[in-house]
């Protein structure tokens, strides 16, 4: 499957421990790198996704193959993106310093700070998400390589690759 698939279709049924759920632990994501969010405005879908090989989920999991994630909030409600870069600074993979998680009111709210620069954050809601972690294939096993997160070069996960979810993870703020 591509990654862009699950816009469209879930994968239900991956093993994913409910007591290592990534939603709930503020340091899961540290140091994940945030390459690109996309929004799929007609089905309220919003994507966010992750370069793994920079952080440590997949030694947090026990699973040191995975080197991408993606998170999947269907029927999405909101999303804010903070950020005082402009674009003369260069591109960005955009490293995660803690992710808050709260369930409020039957929605799923996820604030994911970056470590950056102070200040930089992405705020989600949405009444169902999903994370997936697993393997694209194409990408190498070594982290990639670009100083202070800058420039960034070489593959990294892209949204129209081949990609092999191994883990996952759901929560149904509705219920």
């Amino acid at each position: 499957m591509k990654l862009i698939d699950l816009f469209h279709q879930d994968v239900p049924g991956l093993p994913g421990k409910a007591d290592e759920n990534p939603f709930f632990v503020e340091e899961a994501f540290e140091e994940a790198q945030i390459l690109d969010v996309r929004v799929d405005a007609l089905r309220l879908v919003i994507g966010v996704l992750f370069e793994l090989r920079s952080g440590i989920l997949p030694m947090y999991v026990g699973d040191e193959s995975i080197n991408c994630g993606a998170l999947i909030l269907r029927r999405a409600t909101d999303l804010h993106w903070t950020s005082d870069l402009t674009a003369k600074e260069g591109n960005y993979a955009w490293p995660v310093y803690r992710v808050l998680t709260q369930l409020d009111g039957g929605r799923l709210e996820l604030g994911l700070e970056m470590g950056v620069i102070e200040g930089m954050r992405l705020n989600l809601s949405a009444l169902k998400a999903e994370f997936y972690a697993g393997v694209i294939p194409a990408l190498a096993n070594d982290v990639p390589d670009y100083p202070e997160h800058k420039n960034v070069t070489g593959l990294v996960a892209g949204w129209d690759m081949e990609f092999v979810p191994t883990l996952g993870w759901y929560v149904d703020a509705t219920k």
